[in-house]
């Protein structure tokens, strides 16, 4: 599936014990299961220190309440 008609910008992230990276992408290409293929564009931010750890939200937590602190 070509999607340079419909442009879509994903935010990308991946969280570790040490930090947050965060990525946002233009895709262009999408093969037939769904995946992407093709980038137009992709953008690193600048990355979260993290101390303490990353605890992850589980399946079925969408209720679940955090806290974001930027310094």
């Amino acid at each position: 599936m070509d999607l340079s008609a419909l442009p879509v910008w994903l935010l990308l992230v991946r969280a570790t014990d040490d930090a947050i990276y965060l990525e946002m992408s233009l895709p262009t290409v999408v093969n037939e299961s769904g995946y992407v293929t093709g980038w137009g564009e992709r953008i690193l931010l600048p990355s979260i220190a993290v101390t303490g750890g990353v605890t992850p939200i589980e399946e079925g937590d969408e209720d679940a309440s955090f806290t974001v602190v930027a310094k």
